[in-house]
């Protein structure tokens, strides 16, 4: 691991930017776009370091001063990277936000982040518009395309000086807000520092991933998403690489072009896309000879993906676990070492430590609270200090997840600490019977949620999404529950089976439990 000497003041962008130009990188491909419409299309990085220079310039001349928040609602582009960039540029601390959200939660974010500037583009604007008049610490919008009543990004980024020094604040100045999903109440503000960003760009991405200029990624999750931006613009930036981007939405249909056309070295993704160009009869053919790495995250990835996608193409799929308040991967396995099922070891830089509900310490193979410490880990939530303080226990973070350790160091994911479930007085693990479910030919996917039966009793009830080709049926659920019970201990087998069409997910791609359990009548 390169050891971090930052100083005392810092700002990222000169190391992402000024010393690529400083270091004749200045010609080579930073980002390119595939559909990109009317956005730009690729820009090297001297190309993106003018790009970037100019929105700081017309940010600095809108008013925009350090600290103050900038908001970016704008589809994957070399425009909201450079917005992004634009903003730490000048002191400014970017809040990208989930284009997916309901109007409600951006105007939500909007006025706790107390955003002084929003950039956007003429696809996001019928979602600003709804808002219109109820963010009144929004004094500024700036729109990419046709627009009436905000400024022009265009003509913005055309009339700014070209050249911008950064402003150079504190190394520990907060450099980026990034929000939770917000699937258990409001999202909540996490911030991080520059000293933070640049710890994530010498662990999991030279560590683990050894990215280097000769590197092309492409990560399936988007910018607002914490794994997306770090896979997207910290990691490759930092270490010269060249990034693709898509604004559109990642069909397995446009997965498969995209790593077919840009040939990526390196994917990133999630599970259940992973699951979906491997269930898609469509994508036989895909081309993977490009890529060295497969990586995967937001969600433990099934054992039973894994070994399908190693015997398809054959590559192993590298599965870790990061959070947005950790700001990326922090365990994962290595290449040539992944253990299916298993979210790997801790990545160097980063300390874990599984701990019972009572915080003490628990024995090898039982399962407990994840705490992980490390340089990446936030300061905290924003305007929210009661969560700051069960969350972030000094050097420490709570995740909430609940792991075991083997005696060979590596970490098993169990689930949410909210999401396990006692029956019959036993703790019963949803990932476990899920992982079950799935080693049936019929399967391909399943969600675990625990609800009372007639008797009152607890028990757990399995939605099953077929595979293509199986109905469901009465045999079926017969089959089903006598393979969980072979596999695992009696007491976890579901005692009902539900089929349905889809299981509802997050805009992270992770199952929604909150659904599943209302569906369930818990």
């Amino acid at each position: 691991m390169t050891e971090l000497k930052l100083g005392r003041y810092y700002n990222i962008t000169r190391k992402l930017l000024d010393e690529k130009l400083e270091n004749d990188l200045g010609s080579h491909l930073a980002y390119e776009c595939h559909e990109s419409g009317t956005r730009r299309s690729r820009a090297t990085y001297g190309e993106l370091a003018d790009l970037v220079h100019r929105v700081a310039g017309g940010l600095h001349e809108l008013g925009v001063r350090p600290e103050e928040r900038v908001a970016v609602l704008h589809d994957d582009s070399v425009e909201a990277v450079a917005s992004v960039l634009g903003a730490i540029r000048i002191g400014a601390v970017p809040v990208v936000l989930n284009t997916m959200l309901k109007p409600d939660k951006i105007e939500f974010i909007l006025n706790d982040s107390r955003a002084l500037c929003l950039i956007t583009e003429t696809e996001q604007l019928d979602a600003v518009e709804e808002i219109a008049g109820k963010t009144p610490h929004l004094g500024h919008i700036v729109c990419r395309g046709e627009s009436a009543g905000a400024t022009s990004f265009e003509e913005l980024v055309a009339n700014a000086s070209p050249r911008l020094d950064a402003f150079d604040g504190f190394t520990d100045d907060v450099a980026l807000w990034q929000y939770t999903s917000g699937t258990t109440g409001e999202p909540k503000g996490v911030m991080h520092t520059h000293r933070q960003i640049a710890f994530t760009a010498t662990t999991f991405f030279e560590e683990i991933l050894r990215l280097n200029p000769a590197d092309r990624t492409y990560c399936v999750s988007k910018l607002f998403f914490g794994y997306g931006q770090g896979n997207a613009i910290w990691g490759p930036l930092w270490h010269g690489a060249s990034v693709i981007l898509f604004p559109g939405r990642p069909t397995p249909e446009a997965v498969a072009k995209i790593v077919t056309e840009h040939r990526p070295t390196v994917l990133f993704a999630a599970p259940t896309h992973y699951t979906k160009i491997l269930h898609d009869p469509a994508l036989a053919s895909l081309d993977v000879s490009s890529l060295r790495l497969c990586i995967s995250a937001g969600e433990a990835l099934p054992p039973t993906v894994f070994e399908e996608w190693l015997k398809e193409y054959n590559l192993e799929i590298l599965d870790g676990i990061g959070s947005t308040e950790a700001f990326h991967v922090f365990i994962a396995n290595r290449s040539g070492e992944a253990r299916p099922g298993s979210s790997g070891k801790p990545v160097p830089g980063y300390e874990a430590r599984v701990l019972s509900r009572e915080g003490e310490p628990v024995a090898q193979g039982e399962e407990g609270v994840l705490h992980i410490r490390g340089g990446s880990v936030a300061i905290g939530y924003w305007n929210n200090y009661e969560k700051t303080k069960s969350t972030f226990l000094g050097e420490w973070l709570r995740t909430g997840d609940v792991y075991s350790v083997d005696e060979d160091g590596y970490y098993w994911y169990s689930g949410r600490a909210d999401d396990i479930f006692k029956t019959g007085g036993v703790w019963v693990s949803p990932i476990e019977v899920e992982n079950a479910l799935r080693g049936h030919a019929a399967v391909q996917d399943a969600g675990v949620v625990p609800f009372k039966n007639a008797e009152g009793l607890q028990k757990g009830m399995a939605f099953v999404q077929l595979a293509e080709g199986h109905e469901g049926s009465d045999e079926l659920v017969v089959e089903l529950k006598t393979l969980v019970k072979q596999k695992l201990e009696p007491y976890k087998r579901p005692e009902v089976v539900r089929f349905v069409k889809e299981l509802p997910r997050t805009t992270t791609g992770k199952i929604q439990r909150n659904v599943l359990k209302e569906q369930a009548g818990t």
